[in-house]
Parts: C-alpha cells; sequence; structure tokens
C-alpha cells in the first residue's frame, strides 16, 4: 500500500512539473493578429510579422527608455524577425495594389525581451551583437526628424475652375483643377533633404560604420535614392538598410515593395455644397486615380518616366539588384504592367445627379484634397 501511495504522489508531482513546465513555455509566446498589405502574398506575410514584432515590443517591453528612438525599434525589428515561432493566416484578399492579409502572429516573447536587453545594454547572446555606431544612429534620427514632418498634400493645390447648376436637368457640373506645386516641393522637400542627408553622409566614420555593422553588401547599400532639383539637378545616395527602413516607415508609404511603391491608398476629392450661410448640407467624394507623389520606383527601360533625366546616374554593375527609389516633382499612376501615367497639372469635370430640393439650396462649393494612407 505504501508503494502504490508513493508512486501515486510521485505522479501526481510529474503531473504538475508538466502543468507547470507548459505553463511556462505559454507564458514565453505571444499572439497578435494584425493586417498587413504587400505586392504579394510573401511580401504581405513579411510586413505582417514585422509589425507584429513592433506592436509586441510595445506591449511586452515596459520600460519604453528602453529603446528611445527610431533607430532601436528599427534595429531589434531586423534582429527579431526570428523569433516567430508560427503563424497563421486568418483572411486573403487583393485589391488594385495587392495582397492584404490577417494573421495571427506567435512571438517568443522572452527572447524578445533578451534582444532588447542585448541591443540597449551592449551584451551578445544568441548571435546577436551590439556595437558603438554613434554617426550611424545619429544619421537615422536626424532623416527620421526630417520624414516625420513629410505632408504630400503640401505639394499639390487644388482648386475648382468652373460651377453650374442645372436645376430643370437635376445635374451639378463641376471642373476640377489639380496641380504640383513645383516651388513648394523644392523648398520644403528638394533643398532640405538634400541638405540633411549631405550632413549625414560627410561623416569619414559613417562607411566605416556602416560596414562593420552589414556583412552582406545589399544590407550596406540597399536602396539609391534620387532627388530631382531645379534645372534638372540631382541629387544621389545610396543607402545602407537601415536608411532604406527609416525611409519606408517615416514617409509612411503605403504597400511599399521591390518594383512598386505608393505613398498613399487612395486620393479623395471631397466636394461640398454650401448654402447661403455658408453651412455644408452636402459632402460628395470622388475617388481620383493617383497613387504617387514624389516617389517612384525606377523604371529606366520607361523613357516616359519623368525621372528619365541625364542627372540620373545608372547603378553600377556590382549593385544593379539594389532597390531605386526617385523623387521627382510629379504626382500621377505607378502601375507596372498597365502604364505610368505622371502630371504637372491634371483637370477634369465632374457631373453630380442631385435632387432639385438639394440643388435649389446650393449657393456655393468647395473643395478638398485627402490622401488615404
Amino acid at each position: 500500500m505504501k508503494k502504490f501511495f508513493s508512486l501515486l504522489f510521485m505522479l501526481f508531482l510529474f503531473a504538475l512539473m508538466f502543468l507547470f513546465t507548459d505553463s511556462a513555455f505559454a507564458d514565453e509566446r505571444y499572439e497578435v493578429t494584425v493586417q498587413a498589405r504587400g505586392a504579394s502574398q510573401e511580401e504581405a506575410l513579411s510586413n505582417a510579422i514585422d509589425d507584429a514584432i513592433r506592436r509586441s515590443t510595445g506591449a511586452l517591453v515596459t520600460e519604453r527608455s528602453q529603446l528611445d528612438g527610431d533607430m532601436l525599434e528599427e534595429r531589434l525589428t531586423q534582429f527579431s524577425r526570428g523569433l516567430v515561432s508560427n503563424y497563421e493566416i486568418l483572411e486573403s484578399s487583393t485589391d488594385e495594389a495587392g495582397v492584404v492579409l490577417t494573421v495571427r502572429v506567435t512571438v517568443n516573447a522572452e527572447q524578445l525581451q533578451e534582444n532588447v536587453r542585448v541591443i540597449k545594454e551592449g551584451t551578445s547572446a544568441g548571435g546577436i551583437g551590439h556595437r558603438q555606431i554613434p554617426n550611424l544612429e545619429a544619421g537615422q534620427s536626424a532623416f527620421a526628424a526630417f520624414l516625420k514632418n513629410l505632408r504630400y498634400e503640401s505639394f499639390l493645390d487644388v482648386g475648382l475652375e468652373d460651377k453650374q447648376a442645372d436645376v430643370r436637368r437635376g445635374v451639378l457640373n463641376v471642373t476640377v483643377s489639380l496641380s504640383f506645386n513645383r516651388e513648394r516641393y523644392f523648398s520644403e522637400f528638394a533643398e532640405p533633404v538634400a541638405a540633411a542627408l549631405s550632413g549625414i553622409f560627410a561623416s569619414s566614420e559613417l562607411r566605416k560604420e556602416i560596414e562593420e555593422e552589414y556583412e552582406k553588401p545589399e544590407d550596406r547599400f540597399t536602396a539609391f535614392f534620387n532627388v530631382l532639383g531645379e534645372n534638372f539637378s540631382s541629387h544621389s545616395w545610396m543607402l545602407p538598410r537601415v536608411f532604406y527602413d527609416v525611409l519606408e516607415r517615416n514617409a509612411r508609404f503605403w504597400n511599399a515593395g521591390r518594383g512598386r511603391v505608393q505613398t498613399h491608398r487612395r486620393l479623395w476629392l471631397h466636394f461640398s455644397l454650401l448654402d447661403a450661410s455658408g453651412r455644408e448640407i452636402e459632402r460628395l467624394p470622388v475617388h481620383l486615380k493617383a497613387s504617387n507623389v514624389l516617389f517612384f520606383s525606377e523604371e529606366r527601360a520607361e523613357s516616359a518616366n519623368p525621372w528619365f533625366f541625364m542627372g540620373v546616374e545608372p547603378k553600377p554593375a556590382g549593385l544593379r539588384s539594389s532597390f531605386t527609389l526617385t523623387a521627382a516633382p510629379k504626382f500621377g499612376v505607378v502601375d507596372p504592367g498597365k502604364g505610368y501615367a505622371f502630371f504637372d497639372n491634371f483637370r477634369q469635370a465632374f457631373a453630380f445627379n442631385l435632387p432639385e430640393s438639394l440643388l435649389t439650396r446650393v449657393n456655393d462649393v468647395r473643395v478638398a484634397l485627402e490622401l488615404e494612407r
């Protein structure tokens, strides 16, 4: 009988050990559900994993001071991509820009905490090392600060050239003009970003830090960034991986990826119908097909592309696979396989069928621009 109770007690202990061990492993995992877009399913999934790591960091890292600055957050995301132990695609769909996924991602919480400690404190574990890279950190912070204040709407001027109400036919006719403000582009973007990047890359120590931080050439020089200035002049930089990540994230690219970059999801015109007192009595939204303001991926074979200028030099032979972005004083549509359309000025007429009871109250019409991200 004693042996029986002894055996029973041992089985009880083993059960407890299994229970607590299982709970411990459960506590090491953190689940987060995210939605992400991409030109392909692989790209959308990669974006979902990165977003899940960022969200997990916010939920699991109690001291936000541990990750001050965009540089450390981006670096942590890069180092932590292998922490995803499992993922499940809950929903998949497509739209005009590619693939949309809803994904449940499981992150190794304990290892994420360890990665935060390693990067912040300068120790090494699991193949992750911390290096002193003051110029790279300062450069990223300065670049991010400039991009965070970037508003693409400020480069587009919108107005109404004509507006007429035909009450008998029940039609409101309006003609919209949309134009790119080159002066504002030069003064608020081209000149300041050129000055900022020239100052950042003037450091003689920066290249050394980049070479120490990234072993692969494609990470040292991930993207070519060309900024077109006045008189078809051009400033060009070869950006390391982390600088491109800062550009992609802080310039708020929607559906960024190789071969296709959109600065916004949709462009909307909102027509406000006003009565005699100036009060808005109706708002009419209209979607325009314009996917880009400033940034475009480079397709030099397309001679009609607005960045095909003598000032933009071809890539060096050894870096032909690197991604290229060009900021040009244009806006329009980038749709590889279907065509490119870019404009300095755009003009379009609209006719709205409205009830007589509404048209008789319309005293004025105004239009506003919205870039949906």
